[in-house]
């Protein structure tokens, strides 16, 4: 079959929902097109009666629609498609977005420009005195100015364009001249956006704005700029800027709801959400890099309860009242929880879901168990969104008419036992009382803790990124921070991370870190986790733009004072890093007062010089959000991540275990008592624990120094109940950078060699196989000692999982058996008895950048028959090169040749490089030319798919698994109907078909 475009679903002359709010953003080509069309998602293609054509799509983390055409060059077509547009689709703004050229010397090849004002450049009367000057202006609408300059403070410029029907390529022309003596004031031009203001002020209603990337400076180098690539670049920002403004700008009109009525408590709670999840960026202490919204990939989990049943949070929560959220520190369940209650909120508020489920997001160290637990609700929400909310609330109005999801955020952060057991039995009789549904998140949960919230099933640990959401989020972060070409750097990125620190793309924190600071400090990546936060604390405090900014802020501040003033400004900037350590310090302590107030008083307690200060709380808080590692929240100040003040606080003495062989066995307790965790056998999940983050922390702090403990504590655990968490413990602490000595390391040899399968097999249970589980160990570990690149090698060798096999030889490349790694890789390649194995090699081969082999086996595994959980690792491999066409060629090809239950796999596959429609017309063809029987085949799959109690797929489902459902649903509603009407379908058949909810 002739493959369908990516997205392009049923044409259609309607404009959707006409609820939902939308945005028209016109290109006039195709490079500025495509530049918006990457900031989209859920895409549809709409065609008005005469033929025109948009493309419609949801901006994520917004409420916003938005309608994406190419109109083509010039200011008639300009004006008239605007006006088509108006009158077609009702859009609440339009924007123009897309390329000029420079006209002044401080505007640069890059550089944004924010039309404040667009002239017609052509206007004027010839006379026997010369051409004298008839200008036209338009100005842009306040509301998108205002918008924009909120939006793009510091990184646009607000300034008129001028619009003319030529293309300016020399400064020296007439034409320049006439620029420079009549609009004066231009700083750009370009060729349409005077039909776009003319048709928009004509409608009398249509907001506009025109936003103009530069890529030449209309001179003599124009065309040599454009051979370089820089209109490409232009139009990426200037698609970057038009979604930030966007973002920035709430829908006209009224919050609404279906039934036509919010009261004010709850629009003022939904309200307070959508604003605190979108206006939060990923690392808010700089404008300059992406905001949540931007970047935010759903993560998956998997059930605690032995089942295996995976999914994302929001499908999961569907299906159930009650979720118990657990993962390590970074994992993603705070920032899950707080993007699916801004996402509700937004929804509910512009009409588009109905508000029969209100979201309210609460961190649990704001709920007091000796409140009514509505009451405490409500206080929570006031300190927490502080001056976001426009009222103070009642969350027991709201629960007297809605339904409520309440997240509650951070269990693990309730440090007194007492209060977290009154506080989960609190919430627990709570939920079993009323119809509420809850999510609620911690490091780590207990047998009794999980049986109290009503049992194992409800359990779900956070999985760490699979390769299709990885490489989802990085190029996202590079798109998003500027890149020119993001899926070229994404791919060199994670290759270099993947040669030395694997563990870092578990966690989104910590792949996000590495991003911050390979951007800021080179090609240099750390490769353990004390490094990493070593270098990102210090591009907080002495690195980024802010810096400067902020000691100049801390001496504004204090002048008044005089001298005394300037003593305490440079004494303060001097401890901002021990200031922020000593309120992490009581703060992980149990300390429930404001962080400002900790660290005022520790101020005055250390500073002798300090005066007394009427506005200290302003003052100190004002340092500590300046100093990057705490940002305001509401009305109060809190951590950036609470990982980030156990690193801080790791280093103080009086907190924790005072030497490293104590911090080291309360480590291995916690392991053991975590690894023998009798719910469902996943005790896997060593870091869960609500300590251990900190006490590895503590370990690395310490372990500079601690080489005769370690190989103590080997020796006096060489074979006994502590003899797997030991070893565990010591080799991750050895990966992750504390030294071992000649003793430690040949114990390691010899367990890992001889005695490590006898060892875990004593009642341990793993969601990985064993073998897989030593091999992610061995790999950094062995990295560091050379002499266990031999274990590494003795255990590869012997191994039957080819999948295990290739992650080891990918570790011994680099090493002194890269000879043995290439030719068992090799032979990985070669191997012909199942066309899956070669996708493990290609996926090893592009980690290890020999990209050109990567390429040729995935697409080799695709066409020669491999099953559909290989092909979908084969697509994973391809999308690192932004392959994604020829790839959806592939899977096409080989779609008719799988049964039903792999064709939805691999209708995954392509929802995942966005090519849904073309899921959902492989399905639709493959139903046209079968039988009726194999028609009812596939809706009993798809409805077990997506209802049955074993989902056939147990691998993690991404966020776009929703979509492909969707998709095929639309098509089985299709066929259903008709096998239904077919008069030759057997009545057990026709009975079983029409049971089935499609």
């Amino acid at each position: 079959m002739k493959r369908a475009q990516p997205d392009s679903p049923r044409e259609t002359g309607e404009s959707g929902d006409q609820q939902a709010p939308l945005a028209v953003i016109l290109t006039a080509l195709s490079v500025e097109y495509q530049a918006v069309r990457a900031h989209l998602t859920g895409i549809e293609t709409l065609v008005h009666a005469s033929g025109t054509r948009a493309e419609r799509g949801r901006l994520a983390g917004t409420s916003w629609y938005v309608a994406l055409a190419e109109i083509g060059e010039g200011t008639l077509t300009a004006a008239a498609l605007t006006e088509r547009f108006h009158t077609w689709l009702r859009p609440q703004a339009l924007f123009f977005v897309g390329v000029a050229g420079g006209l002044k010397d401080d505007i640069e090849v890059g550089d944004v420009v924010v039309a404040t004002k667009v002239y017609g450049i052509h206007g004027g009367k010839q006379t026997s005195h010369g051409f004298l000057v008839r200008p036209e202006a338009w100005r842009t609408s306040h509301r998108l100015e205002q918008a924009a300059r909120h939006a793009l403070r510091g990184r646009a410029r607000f300034k008129p364009i001028a619009v003319g029907d030529v293309v300016l390529a020399d400064a020296a022309s007439a034409i320049a001249r006439h620029l420079n003596e009549h609009y004066n004031d231009a700083v750009a031009i370009e060729m349409e956006a005077t039909g776009v203001a003319q048709a928009a002020h004509l409608t009398g209603e249509l907001d506009a704005l025109v936003i103009r990337g530069i890529s030449n400076k209309a001179d003599a180098h124009k065309h040599h700029r454009d051979a370089e690539g820089s209109p490409s670049k232009a139009a990426q920002n200037a698609a970057q800027a038009a979604v930030a403004v966007l973002r920035e700008l709430s829908p006209a009109g009224p919050a609404t709801a279906v039934d036509g009525h919010l009261d004010d408590h709850t629009t003022a709670l939904l309200r307070a959400q959508e604003a605190a999840c979108s206006a939060l960026p990923y690392w808010p202490f700089h404008r300059d890099l992406p905001k949540l919204t931007d970047v935010y990939v759903e993560p998956s989990v998997i059930s605690l309860d032995g089942s295996g049943l995976r999914g994302t949070l929001t499908t999961l929560l569907s299906d159930r009242g009650r979720i118990l959220l657990l993962g390590p520190a970074g994992s993603g369940k705070s920032t899950a929880g707080l993007q699916m209650v801004g996402q509700m909120s937004g929804e509910i508020l512009r009409g588009t879901q109905p508000p029969d489920t209100v979201p309210v997001f609460v961190p649990a160290r704001l709920i007091s168990s000796e409140r009514n637990i509505q009451e405490s609700i409500s206080a929570a929400c006031d300190r927490h969104l502080g001056n976001l909310l426009s009222r103070q609330i009642d969350i027991g109005r709201i629960a007297a008419r809605h339904r409520l999801l309440i997240v509650v955020d951070g269990i693990d952060e309730l440090v007194d036992p007492d209060e977290r057991d009154r506080q989960i039995t609190h919430l627990a009789r709570h939920l079993d009382t009323t119809r509420h549904a809850a999510v609620i998140t911690s490091r780590h949960f207990s047998e009794n803790e999980i049986s109290t919230f009503g049992g194992i099933e409800l359990a779900f640990h956070m999985l760490p990124f699979d390769g299709q959401q990885l490489h989802q989020f990085v190029p996202r972060w590079m798109a998003a921070a500027g890149s020119a070409e993001p899926g070229r750097d994404a791919t060199r990125f994670l290759q270099r991370l993947r040669h030395g620190a694997e563990y870092m793309l578990s966690s989104p924190l910590l792949t996000t870190m590495c991003l911050i600071v390979s951007d800021r400090h080179g090609p240099d990546l750390p490769v353990t986790r004390l490094e990493l936060y070593d270098r990102f604390v210090q591009y907080l405090l002495f690195r980024r733009t802010r810096h400067a900014e902020s000691r100049r802020q801390i001496a504004s501040l204090l002048q008044v004072y005089g001298t005394p003033g300037d003593r305490l400004s440079d004494w303060l900037y001097d401890h901002r890093l021990e200031l922020c350590s000593q309120v992490a310090k009581q703060y992980l302590q149990g300390d429930s007062r404001d962080l400002t107030d900790i660290a005022v008083e520790w101020i005055k307690e250390e500073c002798e010089d300090a005066p007394w200060v009427d506005r200290w709380s302003s003052v100190v808080q004002s340092i500590l959000v300046d100093t990057g590692m705490l940002l305001p929240i509401g009305a109060e100040v809190v951590f950036i991540h609470r990982s980030v003040a156990e690193y801080l606080a790791a280093s103080l003495p009086g907190i924790g275990p005072d030497s490293f062989e104590s911090t080291l066995t309360m480590m291995i307790n916690a392991h053991t008592s975590i690894s023998h965790f009798e719910g469902g056998g996943h005790g896997w999940f060593e870091n869960s624990d609500a300590t251990t983050s900190f006490l590895l922390f503590r370990c690395l702090w310490q372990g500079r120094t601690a080489q005769p403990a370690v190989s103590r504590l080997l020796a006096e655990h060489e074979d006994d109940f502590y003899t797997y968490a030991t070893y565990w413990t010591v080799a991750q602490l050895g990966g992750a950078g504390v030294p071992l000595d000649d003793d430690a390391v040949e114990r390691l040899f010899d367990f890992f060699v001889t005695r490590w399968y006898d060892v875990m097999r004593r009642g341990m249970q793993f969601p990985l196989s064993p073998a897989q589980y030593v091999v992610t160990l061995l790999v950094p570990l062995a990295r560091r000692y050379p002499r266990l690149m031999t274990a590494l090698r003795q255990f590869t060798t012997g191994l039957r999982d080819a999948h295990t096999a290739a992650i080891g030889l990918g570790g011994l490349w680099n090493s002194e058996h890269h000879d043995f790694a290439q030719a068992q890789l090799a032979r990985m390649a070669a191997y012909e008895g199942d066309p899956g194995v070669p996708v493990y090699a290609a996926r090893t081969y592009a980690d290890l950048g020999q990209d050109e082999e990567a390429i040729v086996l995935a697409e080799r595994a695709i066409t020669a028959g491999a099953n559909c959980f290989a092909v979908r690792d084969a697509v994973s491999v391809l999308v690192r090169y932004g392959r994604f066409d020829t790839t959806a060629d592939l899977v096409a090809q080989a779609f008719p040749r799988h049964d039903w239950q792999s064709r939805i796999e691999l209708a995954h596959c392509l929802t995942g490089i966005q090519h849904t429609q073309l899921a959902a017309a492989l399905v639709r063809e493959q139903l046209e030319a079968t039988s009726a029987a194999d028609k009812a085949d596939f809706l009993r799959t798809l409805h077990s798919h997506r209802y049955g109690p074993e989902p056939y797929l147990v691998d993690p489902r991404p966020a776009y698994y929703a979509e492909t459902i969707q998709a095929l649903f639309d098509v089985a509603r299709e066929h259903k109907a008709a096998l239904l009407a077919d008069p030759d379908l057997p009545a057990t058949t026709r009975s079983e078909i029409a049971a089935l909810q499609l």
